[in-house]
């Protein structure tokens, strides 16, 4: 009875050892297929991606590579008259050249109402991804309205250039406009005047505790009394300051002024200032003129008439010989 039970168990064993075997050669099997599938996945992955990447350009404003300098230094705010150098960088990220496209660099106030152009240029960005392009502008602030508005770039503003991404060409900064300050310093040359007597005046306007002259500045000038009342017709005419803020302008002095201490006033846009410089005016005299003494007349008359007097007399005297 022992020996059946060994064989059972033998037979047992060698079933175990076939089962395991063709289990170890599946296994081998699948693990070989998978590598083949995912190898396969891989390169349909690669081919799909290569199949999917846009050729086209694609312009991109780069929002850091935009700014406004003044003197080399970042600036958010300006007044009326200053100068300022306004920075734009360009990139193509696309596969593509971007050719013949443009740069346009604008100003326009926050609720859109005022839109204007400071720059516009052609440029071309060659077939290499991240090539740049840098568009450097100069711009002279020239409106006195303070408030905010925005600087903005923009590359491809017609559309011309199909791109893979249209979303990425428009930037903006904010940029505050101060209201202009200033001060006015004005010189006369003599200070004692009469009425009807000419104001000759220099003036120069700079910004409000610099040294700086405000180029294109609209002035005018006036004369007020003591008590800071302006003068009937004493306001001049506007002019413009030059690019280093000087001006050169006339008062009229009326011929009715009263005798007394008046002083120089300015109109810098609608900035009034007082008291700029005195001067002392006296009243233009009432008494008649006289008529002046032609003096080389009566000379011409105190020689000639002698000299005639005497020619007349000679040739009465010759004329009674002849007879």
């Amino acid at each position: 009875m022992a020996i059946p039970a060994l064989k059972v168990l033998v037979v047992l064993s060698l079933v175990s050892v076939l089962v395991l075997g063709m289990g170890s050669a599946c296994t081998g099997r699948d693990t070989g297929l998978q590598r083949e599938v995912l190898a396969s996945s891989a390169e349909t992955s690669v081919m799909s991606q290569s199949a999917s990447q846009d050729p086209r350009p694609n312009l991109w404003v780069d929002p850091s590579g935009f700014y406004v300098l003044r003197d080399d230094q970042n600036v958010s705010s300006g007044m009326f008259g200053m100068d300022f150098h306004i920075h734009v960088t360009v990139r193509n990220l696309g596969e593509s050249s971007a050719l013949n496209f443009s740069v346009f660099v604008g100003a326009r106030n926050v609720n859109g109402e005022s839109n204007f152009t400071i720059f516009d240029n052609t440029y071309n960005i060659l077939n290499t991804t991240n090539d740049t392009v840098h568009v450097d502008v100069d711009w002279r602030l020239l409106t006195t309205v303070e408030g905010t508005c925005e600087i903005w770039a923009c590359a491809d503003l017609a559309n011309n250039l199909d791109e893979s991404n249209e979303t990425d060409n428009f930037v903006t900064i904010q940029f505050d406009i101060l209201r202009l300050e200033t001060d006015v310093v004005v010189t006369t040359g003599p200070s004692a005047f009469k009425g009807g007597d000419t104001i000759y005046i220099t003036a120069l306007v700079t910004y409000a505790g610099t040294l700086e002259g405000v180029e294109g500045a609209q002035i005018s000038f006036f004369l007020t009394d003591s008590n800071a009342a302006v003068v009937s017709y004493t306001e001049t005419t506007i002019v413009t300051t030059d690019p280093s803020g000087h001006v050169v302008h006339i008062i009229m002095i009326p011929t009715w002024i009263d005798t007394g201490v008046y002083y120089i006033g300015a109109r810098v846009f609608d900035e009034g200032k007082v008291g700029l410089a005195s001067v002392n005016i006296a009243k233009a005299s009432s008494e008649p003129l006289q008529e002046p003494v032609n003096i080389p007349t009566l000379v011409i008359v105190a020689i000639v008439a002698p000299a005639a007097v005497i020619l007349l007399v000679y040739w009465f005297r010759l004329s009674k010989r002849l007879r």
